[in-house]
């Protein structure tokens, strides 16, 4: 199986999905997200089984409780790479977004071509240096991008900084933090905004996205979605509202998308925060706008 995606004759979305629960809370600052996988996981387990080719047999539970947040960040990198190598599309369900070092790192062990899709309200691609929040939830990308390292950020050592600035794709973003406005533009990383979705439609985004880190279509895709992407009318229960985000019928159509390309190999769901959901309604609307994404993105 170590070879599945390298053999031709095996597509990429007939592989089998295998969930990891990452309970990972460290990254940010308000308590509740590290319990995201578990609202998300019995839901995932009823939802999606039905519908995908799923090896819940191969549940991994990883927490940082215990070992602290740079070591269970380094041990979810080497789950998933573990993953796979051995032939399966990751499903990781969060935990705050500095799941993204982890899940980004081990795909790319594996597949150094991997093409990134990272839907999220903020850019998360701050530095230790340039972040106002001092929260490592902002900063996955720019350490995939090798913006900085162990020596700025001790316990980092394990990403690899292998992501080039034409694998990554940035879509509904609305929140940026000056820095990182300069530092996507100074790398000309692809960047659509929500006013760029409402103007042209998420189906000319997404295309037009794909077409510029992924001409021929012929790479892998990693797909790292954060509910606070998506308005809150849809996905309340999180850490980090931000107005105005991604409707349901616009996060259909991207999931569509990149479902008809058969080359998902592994998907984020993050920041699905229990604690702030103000009753039971508002976390069950997260809950669905997070696994039907991840449903309709993986079939």
């Amino acid at each position: 199986m170590a070879r599945a995606f390298e053999d031709k004759n095996i597509a990429i979305a007939q592989l089998p999905v295998a969930p990891v629960l990452a309970r990972i809370a460290g990254g940010q600052r308000k308590h509740g997200v590290d319990c995201g996988p578990e609202a998300l996981w019995p839901d995932a387990a009823r939802e999606l089984i039905r519908e995908l080719n799923m090896d819940d047999a191969s549940l991994t539970d990883i927490s940082e409780n215990g070992v602290g947040l740079m070591p269970a960040l380094a041990r979810l990198a080497g789950e998933i790479e573990r993953l796979a190598r051995a032939g399966r599309r990751p499903l990781t369900l969060g935990g705050d977004h500095s799941i993204a070092l982890s899940t980004i790192e081990g795909m790319l062990r594996v597949h150094p071509d991997l093409r990134i899709v990272f839907i999220d309200a903020h850019g998360d691609i701050n530095t230790p240096a340039s972040s106002l929040t001092g929260s490592l939830h902002g900063m996955p990308l720019a350490a995939h991008l090798g913006l900085f390292g162990e020596r700025e950020l001790p316990g980092v050592g394990f990403v690899g900084a292998r992501l080039r600035p034409n694998q990554l794709a940035l879509i509904g973003v609305r929140d940026l933090d000056p820095a990182e406005a300069t530092f996507i533009d100074d790398r000309n990383i692809v960047c659509y905004t929500t006013d760029d979705v409402k103007a042209h439609g998420m189906t000319a985004v997404i295309e037009q996205a794909l077409k510029q880190i992924d001409p021929m279509g012929r790479f892998p895709i990693h797909v790292s979605f954060d509910v606070d992407a998506a308005d809150p009318a849809i996905a309340p229960a999180t850490g980090s509202l931000v107005e105005r985000g991604l409707g349901q019928d616009d996060l259909d159509a991207l999931a569509a998308h990149l479902a008809a390309t058969g080359r998902v190999a592994g998907l984020d769901l993050a920041e699905v925060n229990p604690a702030l959901a103000k009753d039971e309604a508002a976390l069950e609307a997260t809950v669905h706008t997070a696994l039907s994404f991840a449903a309709a993105c993986l079939s």
